[in-house]
C-alpha cells in the first residue's frame, strides 16, 4: 500500500516529512535496523577486537596509547558499511511506497548494484564538505582565523556542500544518473529549501551527538561490571535505530522535493523495481 501521496506544487514541508518518515520506519524496523547492523558487523568485530571501543578520549594516558591507524580504520570502515546499508534502506523505503513486499534479500542485491557510483559519490561528498580543514595546510591562514576565533568558518564548506547534497544516494538509487548529475540534481532538488534543511540538519547534528552521549555511558558502564560485549551491542542497536531512520528521512525527503517540483515520481520509482 503507498503511504506518500503528495501531489504537484504541494508545500514542502518537514514536518511531514518526518511523520511520514516515522510511519513507514515503523512499519518495517525490523528489517531496516538488521540492513544497518548487517553491514556493521565487520566494523564492530574490529573495534571490539581492538579494544577501540573502550577508548576513553578524556585521559591524556589512553590517548597516547591509541593505535590510530585502527581507529581511523574503523571510523573508514564504518563509513563505507553505511553508504551500503543506507542505500539498501533508500530502495526498501521505495519498494514500500510502490506497495511492493520490502525484503531483505531484494535490498541488498540493489545495494550492490550501485555500490560503485555509491561508493565514489559518497567519498567525493565527505572529501568537499571538509575541505574547510585543507587549511591545516597552510599555517598562515589557519594561525589567523585561530587568533580571531573564526576556526567555525571551516565548516563552511561542510554546511553548504551538505545541504546540495542531502539527497544525494536517493538520486543515485531511483534516477542513477551517473556520479557528476547526481551531484547536480540533488543540488537542482534542495534548493530553495536550503534553510529547512539546515534546520532538520541541526537537529540531525544535536541527535548524533546525544546518541555518542547515550552511548558512551553505556560502555563507561558496561566496562565498569565486566560486561563489555553487552555494552557494544547494545549501543550498535541503537545507533541502528538511528541511522536506519535517517536513511527513511532522506528517501522521503527526496520523493517529497520531487513531488513539490515535479509531481510525484511514482511511475519513474516503479520502473526502478521492473
Amino acid at each position: 500500500m503507498t503511504t506518500t501521496n503528495q501531489q504537484f506544487g504541494e508545500e514542502f514541508k518537514i514536518g511531514k516529512v518526518i511523520e511520514r518518515s516515522y510511519e513507514i520506519f515503523s512499519q518495517n524496523i525490523y528489517g531496516f535496523t538488521f540492513l544497518v547492523i548487517l553491514f556493521q558487523i565487520p566494523a564492530v568485530v574490529w573495534s571490539f577486537s581492538s579494544g577501540d571501543y573502550a577508548i576513553n578520549f578524556e585521559d591524556e594516558d589512553a590517548v597516547a596509547a591509541v593505535n590510530w591507524l585502527d581507529h581511523y580504520g574503523i571510523m573508514f570502515l564504518s563509513i563505507i558499511l553505511s553508504f551500503i546499508s543506507d542505500v539498501a534502506i533508500i530502495y526498501g523505503v521505495f519498494l514500500h511506497i510502490t506497495g511492493r513486499a520490502v525484503t531483505i534479500s531484494e535490498c541488498l542485491t540493489a545495494s550492490i548494484f550501485v555500490f560503485v557510483p555509491v561508493l565514489v559519490a559518497g567519498l567525493l561528498s565527505i572529501f568537499l564538505s571538509y575541505s574547510g580543514y585543507l587549511i591545516y595546510f597552510m599555517p598562515e591562514i589557519y594561525a589567523l582565523l585561530y587568533h580571531s576565533n573564526l576556526t567555525i568558518l571551516l565548516l563552511m564548506p561542510g554546511v553548504y556542500f551538505g545541504l546540495y547534497f542531502f539527497v544525494l544516494f536517493p538520486v543515485i538509487v531511483v534516477e542513477q544518473p551517473g556520479i557528476i548529475a547526481s551531484f547536480k540534481r540533488s543540488s537542482e532538488l534542495t534548493k530553495g529549501h536550503h534553510w529547512s534543511l539546515l534546520a532538520v540538519s541541526l537537529m540531525i547534528i544535536a541527535g548524533a551527538y546525544g546518541l555518542g552521549l547515550l552511548e558512551k555511558l553505556i560502555i563507561v558502564h558496561t566496562i565498569a561490571i565486566g560486561f563489555d560485549l553487552a555494552g557494544v551491542a547494545m549501543t550498535t542497536f541503537i545507533g541502528s535505530l538511528y541511522v536506519a531512520f535517517l536513511s527513511v528521512f532522506f528517501a522521503i525527503t527526496y520523493y517529497n522535493l520531487r513531488a513539490q517540483k515535479e509531481g510525484a515520481p511514482t511511475d519513474q520509482i516503479v520502473s526502478v523495481f521492473d
